[in-house]
C-alpha cells in the first residue's frame, strides 16, 4: 500500500533540560510572493475533498485564504471583509462558539467599537452602533435584509464601572 506523506513545518524551540525558564520558542512566519505597484499576493490552504470509496484521487481544494490585504476567507477564496466565512452545507451550522470546563461564563461572541485606530483607539461619541447582528436572505438578486439587532450607545457619560445610557434596537 502507498500512502500520502505527512508534512510538518515547525519553528525552532527550546529543549527540555534548558537551564533558563521562560524561554521564548520560535515563531512560525508563512509568507507570500512579493508583487509590485498594485499587484497582490495571498496564502491558500487546500485540502483533498472527500469522495466515495474506492480509487479515484481526491481533487484538491482551497477551503481557506488570506488575502494580500489581510482579509481571510473559511470558504470564500475572496473574501469581502476581515473574516469572511460560508459554506456550502446542508447543516444550520456556519460557525460554532464552544465553551466547555469549569467556570459559569459561556461561549461569547464581542462586538466592539471604537474611533480611531486598533493601535491607538479613542472613545465613541453619542449614537455611535457597537455592533449589528443582521439576518438576510438572498432573493436571486441581491440579499435582503430580515431585520437586525443593533447595540449602541446614546450617551458618552461614561463612569467606571458602570454602562451609560445604551440601546438595542
Amino acid at each position: 500500500d502507498v500512502v500520502g506523506r505527512a508534512l510538518t513545518i515547525a519553528a525552532g524551540g527550546t529543549v527540555t533540560g534548558t537551564a533558563v525558564a521562560d524561554r521564548i520558542g520560535g515563531n512560525l512566519i508563512l509568507q507570500s510572493g512579493l508583487g509590485t505597484g498594485t499587484g497582490d499576493s495571498s496564502i491558500s490552504f487546500q485540502t483533498g475533498t472527500t469522495l466515495g470509496t474506492g480509487l479515484v484521487l481526491q481533487t484538491m481544494s482551497t477551503k481557506m485564504t488570506i488575502l494580500g490585504n489581510g482579509n481571510v476567507g473559511i470558504g470564500p477564496t475572496g473574501p469581502g471583509a476581515t473574516l469572511h466565512v460560508a459554506a456550502n452545507e446542508t447543516s444550520a451550522n456556519t460557525g460554532i462558539f464552544e465553551s466547555n470546563g469549569a467556570s459559569a461564563n459561556g461561549a461569547g461572541l464581542r462586538l466592539r467599537h471604537a474611533r480611531g485606530s486598533v493601535t491607538s483607539p479613542t472613545e465613541v461619541t453619542a449614537g455611535d452602533t457597537a455592533g449589528i447582528i443582521a439576518g438576510q436572505v438572498y432573493t436571486g438578486s441581491g440579499f435582503l435584509s430580515l431585520g437586525e439587532i443593533d447595540f449602541g450607545t446614546e450617551s458618552t457619560a461614561f463612569t467606571s464601572g458602570l454602562r451609560p445610557a445604551s440601546f438595542i434596537s
